[in-house]
């Protein structure tokens, strides 16, 4: 398998997420993708546009702002029941996935009767 090439650190600046957050639009209704974030951006296209995943998660995590995703793309929280609809998709997809960790560690451990830990 391989790696994703590394973000660079330098992207992840007060500035970018201030042109990051002029570029975006309020409301589910004026989401853009990530193909049109890096356009404006000035960043070339990646295969999944890891620089714009990176900075999103830098302004959220980092520096609070509201901004959610869905398959229009990415927008700046227009209201609560916005916000609300994100994390309930998100604990939605939470519980999915921990499924199939579960399915894959028993099926690791019927197929070779071994604990995987």
């Amino acid at each position: 398998m391989t790696g994703r090439p590394p973000v660079p650190v330098s992207l992840l600046t007060v500035d970018n997420v201030e042109r990051l957050l002029f570029i975006l639009g309020t409301g589910k209704e004026h989401a853009k993708t990530s193909d049109q974030i890096q356009r404006a951006l000035g960043l070339g296209k990646q295969r999944t546009n890891e620089a714009t995943r990176a900075l999103v998660a830098y302004a959220v995590h980092v520096h609070h702002h509201l901004i959610l995703s869905g398959p229009s793309g990415f927008w700046k929280a227009g209201n609560r029941l916005e916000v609300l609809e994100a994390i309930r998709n998100l604990e939605a997809r939470r519980l999915g996935l921990t499924r199939r960790i579960d399915s894959l560690e028993a099926a690791w451990i019927i197929r070779t009767g071994e604990d995987l830990r």
